[in-house]
């Protein structure tokens, strides 16, 4: 897990930036790899082109200076952040073609790999990265993204050059002007969305697509764009629901287990929930017991998960250090979050996750950090997936099935309907009750109608979650948090074979009785039956209302005494001034998460515009 940097001039005698400041673009993400930062400069042949790469390294595989990067192996030179968790299998094959290797790292087997095969073989990779080679002999440029884009690469094109980077804030440094995107900023305000396409809060800076290849060719300086990996129908003609069941946990088991592969100490972020304590206990057997856990937990019932963790601890005798956010204070380290993240966050919870990492970092010797992201997009965990099964019965003339989920979901919504997100996907909310008047006169800048909504059925509505609407968010801020404190997480639920399978199973595997997440509950049977069992959601979920409190408006106070998006034109500072004196009468209909983005996107505003 690491930082890159990468520069290429189509015009090497032209003006370009000195090596000084290229440099500088890995000195401001040195927290991403702190244990080692190099880089190389090369000219092409022809003289024409000139060619940086940068690396700052988090040493995990083969911790010796052999691992170092920028790698080489003759006129094969690689940028790599991530990891391969299938080197080992790939290294064997590799050597049974007769290639020798001269360390231990997946780095050096990855670009084995593309000496011997290309691209052609990047669809075996089971991992997360983001690198970028530059092939001497074919003269070009490969750049590459895991399938979910776990690992990111920000994009910026400028005066006949391209630059590659792991932040934004790096590629910053060079940008001539700072300007909003103005549909990015609009979707965030009024739909709570992030990381939902390519662009960026910024206007010229953009993001390599996941599951794709960028070649450049420095010969005509041509640019493409390749697909290297796409979901596939698997036929389970012939499975029984057993069968499904028991090969749904070996493919779980394997895919933590692989990610166990390490050359440095391996913890878990527990949550309470059905997946990350699934994770739990299946790295827990797979280790013997040598993993330690980490929980959020609070004073508040409604949003701390506690009993489940104590439950888990009881039947499954795991190691477990809690964290009370209660005793934590998020506005003092809002700034420092977003500073991070380059963009503006989603919710406190974001900053949650922050501190607990901050504190599993301070206090273990703890490097690498598995987390249950991606299990709810895979096997449809939130409650809107009820909303698109029914309607796919509905559609396929499936009318008692479909009476039938809805009886059984009834009872549940009326404890566990929100509408601040139902009307997301249900069009009809928005004239039924919502804040959108208030918004339209704090948010001045045009409003945008993204197709959240789309879908007829419920695995074309997963696809979209976990390509554009959930998942990609999701990773970028388990990224920014994860390696503010040089750390790096793994997240087994996004491993491509166990995605590719979930998606492809009978909706009553995912869904059956108003209950979700059907294999899961069936395939894990060591979880306490009140886990296996659990119906509710919370994952790191934060009391907002009770942190709407006088260190808030202190905050809010000094933010706003001077409104840069106010100044911009994106939004109205004096009708946000009403609005906070209802709020301090309880006379507002604006919700919390609401003020809180306004809030979290001029901090934003405020550093880096």
């Amino acid at each position: 897990m690491c930082g890159i940097f990468g520069y290429i001039s189509y015009q090497h005698k032209s003006t370009k930036p000195s090596t000084s400041n290229l440099k500088q673009a890995l000195e401001i993400i040195n927290y991403r790899g702190p244990d080692h930062t190099g880089y190389q400069e090369f000219v092409t042949e022809n003289n024409e082109c000139f060619i940086f790469l940068g690396h700052n390294r988090l040493s995990i595989i083969d911790l010796s200076s052999a691992g170092n990067q920028p790698f080489s192996i003759g006129k094969y030179h690689i940028i790599f952040n991530g990891e391969i968790y299938n080197y080992l299998e790939i290294k064997e094959d590799l050597i049974k073609k007769g290639y020798t290797f001269k360390t231990q790292s997946d780095t050096e087997v990855l670009l084995t790999l593309y000496i011997d095969s290309g691209t052609s073989r990047f669809n075996e990779l089971n991992g997360m990265w983001a690198f970028i080679i530059y092939d001497e002999i074919n003269n070009r440029i490969v750049a590459s993204r895991d399938r979910f884009g776990v690992k990111p690469i920000y994009i910026l094109e400028q005066d006949g050059g391209i630059f590659f980077a792991s932040e934004v804030k790096q590629l910053l440094l060079f940008k001539k002007e700072k300007v909003v995107n103005p549909e990015i900023l609009s979707n965030y305000l009024y739909h709570y969305l992030i990381d939902y396409n390519d662009e960026t809060f910024y206007k010229g800076i953009t993001k390599l697509p996941a599951m794709c290849n960028m070649i450049i060719d420095l010969n005509n300086r041509q640019k493409s764009v390749e697909q290297y990996w796409d979901f596939s129908a698997i036929d389970f003609t012939g499975y029984q629901g057993q069968d499904l069941i028991n090969e749904y946990r070996k493919l779980l088991t394997s895919a933590i287990e692989i990610r166990l592969r390490s050359d440095v100490k391996v913890g878990n972020t527990l949550s309470g929930g059905l997946d990350s304590s699934s994770i739990a206990v299946l790295a827990d057997k797979l280790t013997g017991g040598n993993i330690y856990n980490y929980s959020i937990i609070s004073n508040n019932p409604n949003v701390s998960e506690e009993r489940y963790i104590d439950q888990l601890i009881e039947t499954n005798k795991i190691n477990v250090k809690k964290i009370n956010f209660d005793n934590l204070s998020p506005w003092e380290d809002a700034e420092n979050v977003i500073w991070h993240h380059d963009e503006p966050i989603l919710s406190l919870s974001t900053i949650a996750h922050f501190k607990m990492l901050e504190t599993l970092k301070r206090e273990s010797d703890i490097i690498v950090v598995l987390s249950g992201q991606g299990g709810d997009e895979s096997l449809a965990g939130y409650n809107k997936y009820f909303f698109f099964n029914i309607k796919e019965l509905i559609s396929t003339g499936q009318y008692p099935s479909a009476a039938k989920e809805i009886a059984k979901l009834l009872p549940r919504m009326r404890h566990e309907f929100n509408w601040n997100y139902a009307k997301r996907y249900i069009p009809f909310f928005n004239s039924v009750k919502n804040n959108t008047g208030v918004l339209n006169k704090i948010i001045r800048v045009e409003k945008q109608t993204p197709p959240i909504s789309a879908s007829n059925d419920l695995k074309s509505r997963q696809k979209l979650d976990i390509k554009n609407y959930s998942v990609p968010a999701l990773c970028h801020y388990e990224d920014r948090n994860s390696m503010a404190h040089s750390l790096e997480i793994r997240l087994p639920f996004l491993d491509y074979r166990l995605v590719n399978f979930s998606l492809n199973l009978p909706n009553e595997l995912k869904i059956k009785n108003g209950v979700n997440k059907q294999i899961l509950r069936q395939s894990i049977t060591e979880l306490p039956v009140t886990i296996r069992n659990r119906f509710d959601k919370k994952g790191f979920t934060v009391d907002e209302g009770a942190h709407l409190n006088r260190q808030f408006f202190n905050l809010f106070d000094g933010v706003f005494k001077h409104s840069v998006l106010g100044e911009l034109g994106y939004i109205d500072n004096n009708s946000l001034q009403e609005e906070i004196k209802k709020i301090k009468m309880g006379k507002s209909s604006l919700w919390e998460r609401d003020l809180h983005r306004i809030m979290f996107a001029e901090i934003w505003a405020k550093r880096f515009l």
